[in-house]
């Protein structure tokens, strides 16, 4: 009982803490800006409910140790999965230059969107690798719970998900690290986020879905797998 309550507790100053990231980016002002030439950069694309600030500590230890710039893309509760997609394609190639590489880093929903970028939208032609966080590639059983339209792209069995699994071997070329927070009570099952074909998989004792974003082992291994 303990137990659990702990890790409640911890979800819940997780969630906070996402919050607090959040507003102070509103009050900033904050903005994506275009990257500086280089060989690679690093785009995170956050999961269902929140906004791209909720990277700020993965994206600081991120830019800390490989030195690797980032941005962080944003996108709204109720748009359509596809149409969240493109837009990601779209800023993608209004903030990245074109001779750059993209590593793309998703947590929850946002791994789901990365990989639709990829096999879908030509994204194939410029990412190098993706890192899923608490990602449910084979769908989460808490989705009959959310709001539409992005519930569909989260169902077990839903047209999205079972369209990524059929292109999965197409993916075999290009590194996907996926990382399962072992304390996860939104995943459920908990397996669906290492639920991909090819992947490294990484799983994480002790973590809960919210949580994992700010895990220094999620981070250490983030910063792994764009090494």
């Amino acid at each position: 009982m303990n137990g659990s309550l702990a890790r409640v507790g911890r979800e819940a100053t997780a969630i906070l803490q996402q919050g607090l990231l959040i507003a102070r980016a509103f009050i900033r002002g904050d903005a994506p800006a275009r990257l500086e030439d280089g060989p690679r950069a690093v785009v995170f694309v956050h999961g269902f409910m929140a906004l791209g600030p909720v990277f700020g500590p993965m994206r600081q230890a991120v830019v800390t140790a490989t030195g690797l710039p980032a941005l962080e893309f944003s996108y709204g509760l109720f748009e359509p999965f596809e149409d969240v997609a493109a837009r990601l394609a779209v800023t993608i190639e209004r903030h990245v230059p074109a001779e750059m590489k993209v590593s793309l880093v998703g947590h929850s929903l946002g791994g789901l969107v990365a990989r639709w970028y990829v096999e879908e939208l030509g994204g194939a032609a410029r990412v190098d690798r993706i890192v899923t966080i608490a990602t449910p590639h084979g769908g989460t059983q808490a989705a009959r719970f959310a709001p539409p339209p992005l519930r569909e792209a989260l169902l077990v069995g839903g047209a999205q998900l079972e369209k990524l699994r059929q292109k999965a071997s197409s993916e075999a070329d290009l590194p996907l690290t996926a990382i399962i927070a072992e304390e996860d009570r939104v995943i459920i099952p908990v397996e669906s986020a290492g639920d991909v074909r090819g992947a490294t998989v990484h799983r994480v004792p002790g973590v809960g879905h919210n949580e994992s974003l700010f895990s220094p082992m999620v981070h250490g291994l983030v910063v792994e797998a764009l090494r």
